[in-house]
C-alpha cells in the first residue's frame, strides 16, 4: 500500500541503466553485479590491450584501415538490428500474452546480463555484467543463482527495453528527453588530427596556462542563456511535445561556442564528419588539396596537427551509462548526455549526443574514450559523402531563416542583458566574481545592460509563424510522443 503522507510522483519511465545495478548485484553479488566494478574491469582491460589509450602524439593512435571502417559500419549496423529484433519479439510476446521465462533468460543473454550462447564482445552490453569464470565449476555454480531469481531476470528484460526503444520520452537525470534507440558506441568524427580535441568555448585557451577559463566559460552560457530566454518566447519552443528543450544543444548546434562536444551513435555520420568540410555555406568532400601533406591545411600544422589523417573518437556507450551511476571520485568516466529531438535542429537523424566539459579538458587525454586514425583519399571522401546524399542524411534540408539570423544576432553582440549574466554567473557558480567579471568583459568590448537581450517578441513572433510552415513538412510531423509511466514514491 502506498504511504500517501509521502509525495508520489508519475513521470516518464527511464532508459533502464538508473535500476538495473541493484537487479545486477541482487542476482550476482557485489562483485559481479556493481557499475564500479564493471567500469573499473573495463578501464584496465582496455589500458592493458591498449597502452596508448591517451595518446599524446599521433603515431601513438592506432591507425585503421577503410575497409576496417567500413567493417565497423556494417558491425554496428549488426547490433542495431539484433537490439530491433530483441524489442519487436518482446512488444510481440508481451501483446498476445506468450511472455515466458525462457524468453526473458534467452533476451537477457542476448543483451550480455545472463550467460547465453553468444561471446561477450557479440552481445548488446558487453560491458555491464563480469559473467567470466575461471574454470567449469565457477560458470555451473551461476545457474542455480540463475534459476532461483527468475524474476529479477524478468525485470532486467523489462527495464532494459527502454534503452532499446526509439521514440520513447524518458527520464534522462532530470530532463525528459525523446529516445534514439539503441547505441552500442558513441563516435565523434574529426577531419584531421588537431593535436588536441577541446570544446569550442576553451579552444581559443593554451591548455598549459593563459587566458582566463572563467570569462570564457561566461562568455559562452551568456549568449547560450540570452538565445535560451528568448527562445521561452516562441510559443513553438514553450509547446515543444517531445520532451525538454535542450537550449545548451541547440546553441552547439548553431555554432555558438560552449563548453560541449559533439557525439554521435552513427558511426557513418562520424565518418562523414572526418571526411568532409563545411566551405562557403555548404558540405563538401575533403579534396586531395586538403591532405596530401601533412601541412595541406597551414593552420592545422601550426597547432601541431597533421591534415593527412582523419580521426574517429569512441565510447562504449554501456560505460558511459553506467558512469552515470557511480558514487566513486577515482572512477572518471564521460557523461554522454543525450540530445534529444530538438526545435530547430536539423540532426533528428545523427542520434547526436553532448559532452560538457571544463578546461583545460581534452578529449585524447580521456580514458573513456578510444581513437583511431586512418588516411585520408579522395575515393574515401567522395564515397562517404554521396552514401550520405551530400550531407542530407546529416542535416536534413530544412530553413529556419528568421532563427538562423537571431543566432548569429546573438553571436555578433556586445551588449547583453543583466538577467544573462546573472542567471550565467549562477549557472557557474561565478556569483561573488561577478563584478570582476563584469570589468574583465568590458576591457573586451562587451557590456551589460539592465535592458532586455537583442532580440524582440516581434522576431520570437516570427520564428514561430516560419517553423510551424517548416514543421507540418518535416518528419517531426509524423511522430508522436511516446511514454511509458513510471510511478516515483
Amino acid at each position: 500500500m502506498i504511504d500517501k503522507s509521502e509525495p508520489v510522483y508519475v513521470q516518464p519511465c527511464s532508459n533502464g541503466f538508473d535500476f538495473l545495478e541493484s537487479n545486477m548485484k541482487c542476482l550476482y553479488g557485489e562483485e559481479r553485479g556493481s557499475f564500479e566494478n564493471s567500469i573499473k574491469r573495463y578501464i584496465d582491460n582496455t589500458l592493458r590491450e591498449c597502452p596508448m589509450r591517451t595518446p599524446k602524439r599521433l603515431d601513438e593512435i592506432p591507425e585503421a584501415t577503410h575497409a576496417q571502417l567500413f567493417g565497423l559500419v556494417e558491425m554496428e549496423g549488426h547490433f542495431r538490428a539484433l537490439a530491433e529484433d530483441v524489442l519487436s519479439e518482446y512488444k510481440r510476446r508481451s501483446e498476445n500474452g506468450e511472455m515466458d521465462d525462457g524468453f526473458c533468460l534467452a533476451a537477457a543473454g542476448v543483451m550480455g546480463l545472463c550467460p547465453g550462447p553468444l561471446e561477450r564482445e557479440q552481445t548488446l552490453f558487453p560491458n555491464v555484467a563480469n559473467l567470466y569464470v575461471s574454470s567449469v565449476e565457477e560458470g555451473l555454480a551461476l545457474d542455480p543463482r540463475i534459476d532461483a531469481h527468475r524474476n529479477i531476470v524478468n525485470n532486467i528484460v523489462f527495464i532494459m527495453q527502454n534503452y532499446l526503444e526509439d521514440g520513447l520520452t524518458v527520464n534522462w537525470n532530470g530532463r525528459h528527453l525523446r529516445s534514439q534507440g539503441y547505441a552500442r558506441n558513441a563516435f565523434r568524427g574529426e577531419n584531421a588530427y588537431y593535436a588536441t580535441s577541446r570544446a569550442s568555448a576553451f579552444r581559443h585557451l593554451d591548455p598549459r596556462g593563459g587566458g582566463d577559463p572563467r570569462l570564457a566559460i561566461l562568455k559562452s552560457t551568456i549568449e547560450t542563456v540570452e538565445l535560451a530566454l528568448w527562445m521561452d518566447k516562441i510559443e513553438f519552443v514553450r509547446d515543444w511535445p517531445f520532451g525538454d528543450v535542450y537550449h545548451g544543444a541547440i546553441a552547439q548546434h548553431y555554432g555558438i561556442p560552449t563548453n560541449g562536444i559533439d557525439f554521435t551513435s552513427d558511426i557513418k555520420t562520424a565518418l562523414f564528419f572526418a571526411c568532409c568540410k563545411f566551405e562557403e555555406g555548404e558540405w563538401r568532400p575533403l579534396a586531395s588539396e586538403d591532405f596530401s601533406r601533412r601541412e595541406s591545411r597551414k593552420w592545422i600544422a601550426d597547432i601541431g596537427g597533421d591534415s593527412r589523417y582523419g580521426i574517429i573518437h569512441f565510447c562504449p556507450m554501456d560505460v558511459a551509462m553506467m558512469g552515470m551511476y557511480v558514487s566513486d571520485p577515482t572512477i572518471r568516466v564521460a557523461r554522454l548526455n543525450p540530445v534529444g529531438y530538438q526545435p530547430f535542429m536539423r540532426c533528428a537523424k545523427q542520434s547526436a549526443y553532448l559532452v560538457e566539459t571544463g578546461h583545460p579538458y581534452d578529449l585524447f587525454q580521456d580514458p573513456s574514450f578510444g581513437e583511431i586514425k586512418f588516411r585520408l583519399d579522395e575515393k574515401l571522401c567522395q564515397r562517404v559523402y554521396r552514401e550520405m546524399e551530400e550531407g542530407r542524411l546529416v542535416y536534413p534540408i530544412e530553413s529556419f531563416g528568421p532563427f538562423e539570423d537571431a543566432v548569429e544576432t546573438i553571436k555578433r553582440c556586445k551588449v547583453f542583458s543583466r538577467l544573462a549574466f546573472e542567471e550565467s554567473l549562477r549557472a557557474r557558480g561565478l556569483e561573488e566574481q561577478g563584478d570582476e567579471l563584469e570589468a574583465l568583459l568590458r576591457e573586451q568590448g562587451i557590456s551589460v545592460t539592465g535592458a532586455t537581450g537583442p532580440l524582440d517578441q516581434e522576431l520570437a513572433d516570427e520564428v514561430n509563424r516560419d517553423f510551424w510552415k517548416a514543421y507540418r513538412s518535416s518528419p517531426f510531423a509524423e511522430m508522436e510522443a511516446k511514454v511509458r509511466p513510471m510511478l516515483c514514491i
